[in-house]
């Protein structure tokens, strides 16, 4: 759910949706990776997919553009929760790691032009024994 519980995400094979909670319509459709877990961003104009492929995709869900793609399990990503303090994510995997995320504005320079983007830097993990389906914040 968004933060105002107004709206929700879910992904596919092939698309991510935003769903309007009260009238119960698609409000976007954006292709994708083969989405297994998605999550809002803070603010929620940004979402963060799990791939079967083990990429994080980041998407703006106002324009529908794909901002990043991070190779961040070298299995399926199964599980993607935001932070409680909302300056990143947390990721569980087929190969068997909890990740920790933290989101970074990044400043690139091109033909004179400064453009800002928001990437996922990885700042910590932890291996465990199985497969990690599902992870949560307390």
């Amino acid at each position: 759910f968004s933060s105002d519980s107004s709206s929700v995400l879910s992904a596919s094979s092939d698309s991510l949706k935003l769903w309007n909670v009260n009238s119960g319509q698609c409000v976007r459709s954006i292709p994708c990776g083969y989405a297994v877990s998605c999550v809002f961003v803070p603010k929620d104009r940004h979402a963060v997919i799990g791939c079967k492929s083990g990429e994080l995709q980041l998407f703006n869900l106002v324009s529908g553009e794909l901002l990043s793609t991070t190779q961040a399990h070298t299995g399926t990503v199964w599980s993607v929760c935001a932070n409680p303090d909302k300056r990143g994510i947390v990721t569980g995997g087929a190969d068997k790691f909890v990740r920790f995320w933290e989101y970074e504005l990044k400043t690139e320079r091109t033909d004179g032009e400064e453009k800002q983007s928001l990437v996922l830097t990885l700042v910590r993990e932890m291996e465990m024994v199985d497969e990690v389906l599902c992870v949560k914040y307390r």
